[in-house]
């Protein structure tokens, strides 16, 4: 193993089948957890810890990101990286872990919800079924008047379309989008 000047950050066995970047995010974020490192504490920079562990910066920034990204850091422009002072309660008590206690069961927990979400909690959700003879659906949001496509049109008009497709629809066309279409709109806003 390969220790850094950081105490909780070191690398298994480099022939590992488990990516570096994977090795270094998997070791800060559980020594965050068991609060080895405390929530408010500067990590090293990604150039330092690199430097330290004998890595590329890349893999390193890759660690960073990913606990970046799931609230376990947090970067602070100009002054550095670290630990959040909130760490993300779903995920540990998803894994049974209770945060300042270490590895215990999860117990149920009522989340304090705001009024809309104590609503949106409390309102069931009724399927929307399309039946064929049935109008009871009649003006619903979301629902088109499906009866009155006109399906034979639509498949004559693809049908005829496709058995000699122009070639630039077979390719991916212009990366602005479809030209008469950008056309058709700025006409439109004009």
């Amino acid at each position: 193993m390969q220790k850094t000047g950081f105490p909780f950050v070191m690398l298994d066995d480099r022939n590992r089948t488990t990516p570096l970047y994977r090795q270094i995010y998997e070791r800060l974020r559980l020594s965050i957890l068991n609060g080895e490192i405390t929530r408010g504490t500067q990590v090293p920079a990604t150039r330092l810890l690199a430097k330290d562990l004998g890595v590329s910066r890349m893999t390193v920034v890759n660690a960073y990101d990913q606990l970046l990204a799931e609230g376990y850091l947090q970067g602070k422009t100009g002054a550095g990286t670290y630990v959040a002072s909130d760490l993300p309660d779903t995920t540990l008590r998803a894994q049974g872990i209770v945060p300042g206690r270490g590895k215990e069961p999860a117990k149920h927990q009522d989340y304090a919800l705001s009024r809309r979400g104590r609503w949106l909690a409390s309102t069931s959700v009724k399927a929307l079924r399309l039946e064929a003879d049935s109008k009871d659906y009649a003006f619903q949001n979301g629902v088109p008047a499906i009866e009155e496509f006109p399906f034979r049109v639509w498949s004559r008009l693809a049908s005829h379309r496709w058995r000699n497709p122009p070639r630039e629809l077979l390719g991916y066309g212009d990366p602005a989008g479809y030209r008469p279409l950008r056309e058709t709109i700025a006409e439109h806003l004009r």
